[in-house]
C-alpha cells in the first residue's frame, strides 16, 4: 500500500473513532437530561402531594375553628344549656356543622369566614352586625285576656324540648278542661327525618278523627315513643285512619315534600306545611312555641308556670287557677321523670 493510500485510511479511520465518541456523548447526554427529569419529577410530585396535604390540614383546622366560633354563637344567641361540635366539614362552599344536642343531631350551616349562620326557620346571621338576643322569639307582649283562652303550643313529636313542653302542659289542659281552646300544632319542617314525618301526619289525623283520644294518645306516646303500642292502648286502628293520611297527605304534599330535597329548607330540612299558615301568621321559629291568645309566650315548662301562664290570659279566672300544680319541670324526651335543676325554657329545635 502506497503512503497516500495509509494516509487516507487512517484519517477515516480517526473520522470514525470522533463519529463514535460524538454519539457516546450524546447517548450518555440523553441519559444524563432524562435522569434530572425524573428526579426534577420526583421532587414536584413530592412538593405537590406535601402541599395538597398542607392545604387539606388547614382547611380542616380552619372548619373546625368557625365550627368552634358557631358554638359559641349559638349558645349565647339562643341560651342553650349545652352544645357539642361532633364535625365541621366543607359542602357547597359553605362549612355544615354537626351539633349534638340531647343525643339529638343539628346540622347548620355557615359561611366559610364564619360571619353567615343559617339557623333553620330563620333568616341568615350576619354574627356581626345582629345581637344575637334579636334572634330569639319574640319579645313577651302583654296578653289580651278572654273569656276562653286560645291556647296553641307549636312542637316537632321527636325535638327533646317540644315532648318537654307537651308532658309540663298535658295535666294544665286535664285540669282547665273546656274552659280554654287548646291545640297542638306542628312547626312547619322537620328536623328528625321520615319518622317524625309519618308521627305527625299520624297525629294530624287522630287530632281530627279521634279528637277525645288525642290527648290519651299522646300520655302514652311521651313515654316512650312507641307508636304501635298506643294506638293498641287507645283502640286506633292504622285503618282508621288510613284515609285522613292519604287525603292529608295529598293535600299538604307531605311526603312528596320529603322525597323532594330541593324543596327542604335551607336545603336541610323537609318542610311539613299542615299548620303552615299559623307558622306564618305567628313567626313560628321553632318546637316548643307556645302562642296563647295570638300572643307568643315564654314561661318554663313545668305544669305550675304553664298554668299561671294561662290563668293570666282569663278575662275572669275560674277556680281551677287557685290549684297548685307540680313545679319540677319534665326533662326533655320521653319519660316523665322530674327535674328540679331547670326547665331550659329557651331551649328549642329549630
Amino acid at each position: 500500500m502506497n503512503e497516500n493510500m495509509k494516509k487516507s485510511s487512517k484519517n477515516h479511520e480517526h473520522k470514525i473513532h470522533k463519529a463514535k465518541n460524538k454519539f457516546c456523548f450524546i447517548d450518555h447526554s440523553w441519559k444524563i437530561v432524562s435522569l434530572v427529569l425524573l428526579i426534577l419529577l420526583i421532587i414536584s410530585t413530592i412538593f405537590l402531594f406535601s402541599n395538597n396535604e398542607q392545604t387539606d390540614e388547614l382547611d380542616a383546622q380552619n372548619a373546625l375553628q368557625v365550627g368552634n366560633i358557631t358554638k359559641d354563637f349559638l349558645i349565647t344567641a339562643f341560651n342553650l344549656p349545652e352544645l357539642n361540635l361532633k364535625k365541621s366539614i366543607y359542602e357547597n362552599n359553605m362549612y355544615l356543622h354537626t351539633f349534638t344536642i340531647q343525643d339529638q343531631n343539628l346540622n347548620i350551616y355557615t359561611s366559610l369566614d364564619g360571619e353567615i349562620v343559617f339557623v333553620p326557620g330563620l333568616d341568615p346571621i350576619n354574627i356581626n352586625d345582629v345581637n344575637a338576643t334579636d334572634n330569639k322569639a319574640p319579645e313577651v307582649q302583654k296578653l289580651e285576656p278572654s273569656d276562653k283562652p286560645i291556647v296553641e303550643l307549636f312542637i316537632m313529636s321527636y325535638c327533646p324540648y317540644g315532648t318537654q313542653a307537651e308532658k309540663g302542659i298535658l295535666p294544665v289542659v286535664d285540669l282547665l278542661g273546656d274552659s280554654i281552646d287548646f291545640e297542638i300544632k306542628f312547626v312547619n319542617y322537620i328536623m328528625h327525618g321520615e319518622v317524625e314525618v309519618k308521627e305527625e301526619l299520624l297525629q294530624s289525623c287522630i287530632k281530627s278523627e279521634f279528637t277525645d283520644k288525642y290527648n290519651e294518645y299522646l300520655y302514652c306516646f311521651l313515654e316512650d315513643g312507641n307508636t304501635d303500642r298506643c294506638l293498641k292502648s287507645t283502640g286506633i286502628t292504622r285503618d282508621s285512619l288510613s284515609t285522613c293520611i292519604a287525603q292529608t297527605d295529598e293535600t299538604y304534599n307531605i311526603m312528596g315534600s320529603y322525597t323532594d330535597k330541593a324543596s327542604w329548607l335551607n336545603g336541610t330540612y323537609p318542610k311539613f306545611l299542615i299548620d303552615d299558615a299559623d307558622n306564618q301568621k305567628y313567626g313560628i321559629q321553632g318546637s316548643p312555641t307556645f302562642v296563647i291568645n295570638g300572643t307568643t309566650v315564654n314561661s318554663a315548662r313545668d305544669p305550675q308556670s304553664l298554668l299561671n301562664s294561662i290563668c293570666d290570659a282569663f278575662t275572669t279566672k275560674p277556680r281551677a287557677c287557685n290549684e297548685t300544680l307540680s313545679s319540677d319541670s319534665p326533662t326533655p324526651g320521653f319519660g316523665f321523670n322530674k327535674s328540679t335543676t331547670g326547665s331550659a325554657t329557651d331551649a328549642t329545635c329549630g
